[in-house]
């Protein structure tokens, strides 16, 4: 039968990859009551690996559609860079949400690196864009900080920046507008990726980490999720109020990393 393997040699190149994408999901409640199917749903193997899918012409009730999907996630071992690397990717093209919001081309994107020498994880959105966003037909230009999410890409580097730029990183925290104090993040730190909304329609105005919209609802861009070990970011979440009421998202993506306990 042979020799029994040393346990601590057989596991000691083990490693947990964590990514997933989902391009879009949603529901409505108004004017009929029903869940969307995941659109573009692909997840990562614990072992890392590759994988895609492809979505073409999608339309739930001619009020949320898009022209095309991809999402993408790969984990891999790098013997070049010494580091483990995960990735999460979601590209939407021709986004239409009931005629008011359209987008062009929404990129969301997590990248891992996880160096072997066990020092922190390095996970930042550089790549997450949002192009010709417009709402009722105007262009909305919003200031995404991606900058400050690459830069200070380990949750240590992040904790440091927070406490030196505290009233710039609280402009954008994800709170209820009528709390004073906003606490120190612990274990999850919820903010949106803009840092401003730029010249905005008639009409349409800035309310909590969002914008209202006139007979539509609620329209969220770049909704960030940090914690230690992983990121969640979600492109754009409408939520329908007028006519028809429901939810849309679309752009999720989320990646990590995990040693071997």
């Amino acid at each position: 039968m042979g020799k029994k393997p040393d346990l601590l040699e057989l596991h000691k190149d083990i490693h947990l990859y964590h990514a997933d994408a989902v391009a879009a999901t949603g529901y409505l409640t108004l004017p009929v009551h029903e869940v969307m199917e995941m659109q573009g749903s692909v997840g990562l193997a614990m072992g890392g690996g590759h994988t895609k899918v492809r979505v073409e012409n999608f339309h739930h009730h001619h009020i949320f559609s898009f022209r095309y999907a991809h999402s993408e996630v790969s984990g891999r071992s790098s013997a070049k860079k010494k580091s483990r690397n995960t990735l999460a990717q979601v590209v939407i093209e021709g986004l239409n949400i009931h005629n008011i919001v359209t987008c062009d081309r929404i990129v969301s994107r997590i990248a891992v690196h996880k160096p072997d020498d066990g020092s922190e994880a390095s996970i930042i959105p550089f790549g997450s864009t949002i192009d010709n966003l417009r709402i009722g037909g105007f262009k909305v230009e919003p200031d995404l900080a991606i900058d400050w999410f690459t830069e200070h890409d380990t949750w240590d580097k992040f904790l440091e920046f927070r406490k030196k730029t505290r009233e710039q990183v609280d402009k954008i925290t994800i709170r209820d507008p009528r709390e004073r104090e906003i606490a120190e993040p612990k274990e999850v730190f919820a903010c949106t990726l803009v840092r401003d909304w730029g010249k905005l329609p008639p009409g349409v105005e800035v309310h909590g980490h969002g914008l209202w919209v006139p007979e539509f609802g609620m329209v969220y861009i770049g909704e960030l999720f940090i914690a230690e070990a992983w990121r969640r970011l979600r492109m754009i979440r409408t939520v329908l109020g007028c006519g028809s009421e429901g939810c849309y998202g679309g752009g999720n993506t989320s990646g990590g990393t995990v040693p071997w306990p």
